[in-house]
């Protein structure tokens, strides 16, 4: 070893017998290549298709569908059971009796109109009187309400209603506000 340290002097390369050993060096690991047989020539790409697999669009596209396809899928994702608003139920007496008034003015058939609603208001009356659902006749209904101290007049025209067999829609609406008033009448202070 002592022939291999440097005199003063000397160059590396005249104190290095490289004829006694052969000194192997990895060129591909410090970055060296081979040239290119091409000559640095590229040739155009038959057709696009050829263009797209020789760049990295093909793959980076296929990676961005497969991720589209993630997130689908991932935030579709549903924790339980599906949930229905509840829907609020209809009021299929309110609807009937709706359609059947809407019918029934179509028609022009005040006097039925008339014939189912002045009962029901008679039954009423009775019911805000104190009485029981039994039926009245309209004498003893006129005295139950002479008798809580109201005024016979309104009650007397609507029990003595004579039957018209053609009313108007003006008279179907003034008896039923008739109706209304005398069910609405606020009681007597005693």
């Amino acid at each position: 070893l002592a022939h291999l340290a440097l005199q003063p002097g000397e160059e590396l390369g005249e104190a290095i017998d490289f004829t006694a050993r052969p000194v192997w060096v990895d060129e591909y690991l410090h970055g060296y290549r081979d040239p290119d047989p091409t000559n640095g020539e590229e040739t155009a790409p038959d057709n696009i298709w050829a263009y797209f697999a020789r760049t990295p669009l093909l793959p980076m596209a296929i990676q961005g569908g497969i991720l589209v396809m993630v997130a689908i899928a991932a935030l579709n994702r549903r924790f339980g059971p599906v949930q229905i608003p509840p829907v609020p139920p209809e009021n299929n007496s309110q609807a009937y009796i709706e359609a059947l008034a809407a019918v029934l003015s179509k028609a022009e058939q005040h006097r039925f109109a008339l014939d189912l609603l002045t009962p029901e208001a008679t039954r009423q009356l009775q019911e805000s009187l104190g009485f029981g659902p039994t039926p009245m006749t309209p004498e003893e209904l006129q005295a139950a309400w002479v008798a809580q101290g109201k005024p016979p007049q309104a009650l007397q025209a609507l029990l003595n209603l004579k039957p018209n067999p053609r009313p108007t829609e003006a008279d179907l609406i003034a008896t039923l506000q008739a109706w209304q008033k005398v069910l609405d009448s606020p009681e007597p202070n005693p």
